[in-house]
């Protein structure tokens, strides 16, 4: 965490002197004791860990934090991720060969010179590591502001060295945090206010596939709805793709919207079925049902879900949104967005569907 003060983008100087008395004081730092359990007992337990570093010269203290995590836990897998060019004075991978990192875990660059950690246009090599990992920790401020938010399993470990930190966090400058990802403060953030006050919006729970699969069963007709065996696999191994409205007064999940990421050129009835076809790293997400009950209709939360979905898709690096409508839906789906491209090869529930898009601009 100390080592975060060598930083020559952030700070106008950095000198020696200071650093070593922040090292100093490195044992009487003190930070969130229940985010700090939970980094102990995930790390202790996780099978794969993925370390996005931050400067060249963090990195020598860097091993000794990968050293404990080894200790703890013999059996880890770690990759280290590491800029894929010269950015600021930020480690690349001549550096980790130099410090001796390549020795405790294998070392990737992550496919761009660019400050911080932008997942749309990391090479696909550093996006499957970091969709992939049971832990991802992050270093540094930039590496903070570009992947909170984004609903991946993240610990972030830095120093509020800038004004803009110090006000975040209310804290002096210098000052060491642990963070943890919190899978709802993009939908805090981005979400209508009056809806936001009626619903709370999040990813689905494994224990709510049942739940799915019965409002499945409501909002469309026998043919097409999905099997409840099948929602309820999908709700268990790929909860990430779902995106639920729960009613605060009842806590009655109102509505759902999911999909499947892949990298495939157009829409497969096989994404309703086959859950080997997800991709986390891939760059396209096929949306696969947008569930509302009747109750809950009429009331702006279908359009809520598909806006919060685009975004929540956005931040994970996804390019584009693409879903199948009867004709009669086409207009509604151009309305949020959505271009038409004309009869899709679906034949899904045995009708007639359009393939449409929606690009994700950023």
């Amino acid at each position: 965490m100390m080592g975060n003060f060598i930083d020559f983008a952030a700070l106008d100087k950095v000198e020696e002197s200071k650093l070593m008395e922040l090292i100093d004081r490195a044992p009487d730092i003190t930070v969130d004791a229940d985010t700090l359990e939970q980094l102990r007992e995930q790390a202790g337990t996780a099978r794969t860990l993925a370390l996005i570093t931050d400067n060249c010269g963090e990195i020598v203290m860097d091993k000794i934090l990968l050293r404990q995590f080894l200790r703890m836990n013999p059996d880890l897998s770690i990759t280290v991720i590491v800029r894929g060019g010269p950015v600021a004075n930020d480690a690349t991978l001549e550096d980790a060969e130099q410090v001796g990192l390549t020795k405790l875990g294998r070392c990737i660059g992550n496919g761009t010179a660019t400050d911080g950690t932008v997942l749309r246009i990391l090479s696909r090599e550093a996006r499957e590591t970091i969709a992939h990992a049971d832990v991802v920790i992050a270093k540094g401020q930039a590496n903070y502001e570009t992947l909170y938010g984004c609903g991946y399993n993240i610990f972030f470990i830095f120093m509020c060295k800038c004004m803009l930190f110090m006000d975040r966090f209310k804290v002096p400058q210098f000052t060491g945090i642990l963070a943890y990802e919190d899978p709802e403060i993009l939908f805090n953030v981005y979400a209508d206010e009056a809806l936001l006050k009626r619903y709370r919006f999040r990813q689905i729970l494994p224990e709510e596939g049942t739940q799915a699969g019965e409002m499945d069963r409501i909002c469309f007709p026998p043919e097409e709805a999905k099997p409840m065996e099948i929602m309820c696999r999908f709700v268990e191994k790929i909860p990430e793709q779902f995106l639920v409205a729960v009613d605060r007064g009842t806590g009655k999940v109102a509505g759902f919207l999911c999909g499947i990421s892949s990298d495939e050129a157009r829409f497969k009835d096989e994404f309703f079925t086959d859950l080997s076809l997800n991709d986390p790293a891939a760059q396209t997400v096929y949306l696969l049902g947008l569930d509302i009950l009747p109750e809950y209709r009429g009331q702006g939360l279908a359009r809520e879900l598909m806006k919060l979905y685009g975004i929540w898709s956005q931040v994970k690096g996804k390019h584009r949104m693409v879903l199948t409508a009867h004709e009669e839906k086409v207009g509604l789906y151009e309305k949020l967005g959505f271009t038409d491209l004309g009869i899709s090869d679906s034949t899904w529930g045995g009708g007639s569907w359009h393939e449409m898009v929606k690009p994700l601009e950023g």
